[in-house]
């Protein structure tokens, strides 16, 4: 992240997974910045590096914004088991 935005020459990165799987974003911004996993209730500020994981629940796609911008940062495709 740069200046709470994920640089200006990358789109959001599409992540696929599995229901039950681990989920683990290593984040480095420049300066502090709040994120969302829309539809699963995560909300977290980050004031520096940090690593943010959580278990995939329940199948659907979910998008992982800046909050403040509400620049997509990227996709999780969770797939059912099998």
């Amino acid at each position: 992240m740069i200046g709470g935005a994920p640089p200006t020459d990358s789109s959001p990165k599409q992540l696929r997974l599995q229901k039950g799987e681990k989920v683990r974003f290593e984040i480095e911004t420049s300066e502090p910045f709040s994120f969302e996993i829309r539809g699963l209730g995560i909300k977290q500020t980050i004031e520096e590096s940090s690593v943010i994981s959580f278990k995939a629940t329940r199948p659907a796609q979910f998008p992982v914004i800046a909050t403040a911008t509400l620049i997509g940062v990227a996709d999780l495709l969770v797939k059912p088991p099998g």
